[in-house]
């Protein structure tokens, strides 16, 4: 039992053995190039402070075991691969960049919540199907901007178009056509169904009818026109005009 104001122990090596050893101080220094510890370490205490220029942790395991882990500091490094099984990872931040040669994400359900994706990117997508929920949908920026769709399309919908339509096949429409502005075809023309025209309908080469045409204007014909029904009807006082070397 030493009480005493000061205890100066100075030796080349200091040996501590014994079933217990309690060091009970209001501060606790060790000072020296090395503290090395073989031993397990159970630290019981309320707060555990480490203020450290470098920080070295090396092991097979480093297991943290917290109610909340906080690492706070101006980066965070991580060099090695890491695996995170946890029922939430919530990621608040500014700004999130993901960079490297692939990036995986693998879920049953991925929602993408926010005011912009800009996606600079070409986007490649290999699915059964693919469903946009969306009040407005706006592809491309400008009028130089190409969609290009290889498959075929179905649209279940009205379809709107506010601008030229140019179609480089052919067109099959298999219901009811109403045209209320100027129709010029350059190739062949087939109406195999009832077809209203309020404007003018103009046909560069042959025009094939086998339903019924009802045209409030003029009809002109570059060339021959072909009516397999009586049902052709024009106009009063207007009519079918026919080029001079064509023939009705």
């Amino acid at each position: 039992d030493v009480d005493n104001a000061l205890t100066d122990i100075n030796a080349t090596d200091f040996n501590l053995t014994g079933t217990t050893a309690d060091i009970t101080s209001t501060t606790l220094t060790v000072s020296g190039d090395t503290a090395n510890v073989n031993s397990n370490v159970d630290i019981n205490n309320a707060l555990t402070d480490i203020t450290s220029t470098d920080i070295n942790l090396s092991g097979t395991n480093t297991l943290i075991d917290s109610t909340n882990t906080n690492i706070l500091g101006e980066l965070l490094k991580v060099t090695s691969n890491v695996d995170v099984d946890a029922s939430l990872v919530d990621i608040t931040s500014t700004d999130i960049n993901l960079s490297g040669t692939n990036t995986l994400i693998d879920s049953t359900n991925t929602n993408i919540h926010g005011k912009l994706l800009d996606v600079t990117s070409n986007v490649t997508v290999n699915a059964a199907s693919v469903y946009i929920d969306s009040v407005n949908t706006t592809i491309g920026e400008a009028n130089t901007d190409i969609l290009n769709v290889i498959s075929n399309t179905k649209l279940h919908d009205k379809l709107n178009v506010v601008k030229n339509v140019d179609f480089d096949a052919n067109l099959n429409v298999d219901g009811n056509q109403q045209l209320d502005g100027t129709l010029k075809v350059g190739g062949d023309t087939h109406l195999q169904t009832t077809a209203n025209v309020d404007g003018l309908l103009t046909a560069k080469d042959n025009f094939h009818l086998t339903g019924t045409a009802n045209v409030s204007v003029k009809v002109n014909v570059g060339s021959n026109v072909h009516v397999n029904t009586t049902a052709f009807k024009a106009g009063t006082g207007e009519g079918i005009l026919v080029a001079s070397n064509g023939s009705l």
